[in-house]
This record gives structure tokens, sequence and C-alpha cells, in this order.
């Protein structure tokens, strides 16, 4: 795979392709994160979209994905912010 395809651009080729794919489930976390372009992957994918507005509500998150949210054949994307 390529690592310069921009996000959009890998998004629309998972939910794309044939065959067995994927499924995204995205969390956003902090008010500078990407919410709709994560909420876009997961939606794109079948998958789940979680936004999480501070880093204690983001380890729930992280324990909840952990814990079972992640089948196989899935991927969870977390966009950062890194603000706080």
């Amino acid at each position: 795979s390529d690592p310069d395809v921009p996000f959009p651009d890998a998004i629309d080729n998972i939910a794309g392709a044939s065959g067995k794919k994927p499924v995204i489930h995205a969390i956003a976390i902090g008010p500078n994160a990407d919410g709709p372009k994560m909420q876009d992957a997961a939606n794109s994918t079948g998958g789940t979209y979680q936004f999480v507005s501070a880093p204690v509500a983001a380890s729930a998150v992280g324990m909840a994905t952990t814990a079972g949210i992640n089948a196989p054949d899935s991927v969870t994307a977390i966009d950062n912010d890194r603000s706080f």
C-alpha cells in the first residue's frame, strides 16, 4: 500500500473495494479532532463513530475498544487533537 495516499482517498478505496474489506471504527478525541472525517470513515465502511472531549473519556473509549468493539477484519482509527 502507498503510505502517501490521502486519508479520504484511502477511505474511498476501502469502501469501494470488492471482496472482503475492513470495517473502520473511528474515534475523534478533543475539540480540534476532525470528527466529520472520522465519522465519514466509519459510515463508509459500516463501522461505528465516537467523539470524546477529554483524555479521561478517551481512556474509557480505549478500554471499550479493546474489550470487544474490534472484531477480526476491523480497524480502529483515532484522531487525537493533542491539544490537552
